[in-house]
């Protein structure tokens, strides 16, 4: 049996089906009186009718049927007697003389008739209706549309961040290769060559005679007034 979470529910919901069938009975079933022929429950249930005809249609009483009640009565009385002697009588004994818990008969009909074991197999399992809902429904829609899923993860998403991740390694590799070390540090290395060789050249006027260093400032200062002049003549 299921645990206490699950009876107890099933207890109270029984309790509750079981007083609600009693306001179904006929009128004046068991509960009218010369006072009120027709009984509580038909009071209780002209009180939960709709009352606005202009909202609602008219509602109609079905006529009682007497066979009807008492055969499914006596069917659901059988159903009880016979799960409880199955169940409680023959079972119960059984695991009581083996010691051993049971759930069945082992030489039971389920286990002899083919007709028993196939229709208990489909009690068991439900109709099969948990099969066919996770095992056609949704693992028939899940199935196609996780492997879809799966294809755009690896073909998309995983291919554009691979493609962006190639491509900021070839971007950094050209501005590496042709503008860090061919624009920037070319500038400053032909800087310092040509700073390096102008040094060199002045070096060699820097002699230590007075005389060569006479003849530069006569030199500049030649060019000067020619530059002056030139700028007077304009």
């Amino acid at each position: 049996e299921s645990g206490p979470r699950i009876l107890y529910p099933l207890y109270i919901l029984s309790a509750f089906s079981i007083l609600v069938g009693f306001v179904n009975f006929p009128p004046g079933f068991l509960t009218g009186s010369k006072k009120d022929p027709a009984g509580w429950q038909e009071r209780f249930l002209h009180f939960i009718e709709p009352a606005g005809s202009s909202y609602f249609p008219a509602v109609g009483h079905a006529t009682p049927s007497w066979w009807l009640a008492i055969v499914a009565s006596l069917v659901a009385v059988a159903g009880a007697g016979a799960a409880f002697t199955y169940y409680f009588v023959k079972v119960d004994r059984l695991a009581k003389r083996t010691g051993e818990h049971l759930v069945g008969l082992p030489n039971g009909v389920t286990t002899t008739n083919a007709f028993a074991r196939a229709g208990h197999k489909l009690l068991v399992n439900k109709y099969y209706l948990d099969h066919l809902y996770t095992g056609i429904i949704a693992g028939g829609t899940k199935g196609p549309i996780a492997k879809a899923a799966y294809w755009v993860n690896q073909n998309v998403l995983d291919g554009t961040v691979d493609g962006a991740g190639r491509t900021a390694v070839q971007s950094g590799k050209l501005v590496y290769e042709k503008i860090d070390q061919g624009v920037v540090d070319g500038a400053i290395n032909a800087s310092g060559r040509t700073s390096d060789a102008i040094g060199e050249e002045l070096r060699h006027i820097n002699t230590g005679r007075v005389q060569n260093y006479a003849a530069i400032m006569f030199a500049g200062a030649a060019i000067l007034a020619g530059a002056f002049v030139l700028l007077l003549a304009l």
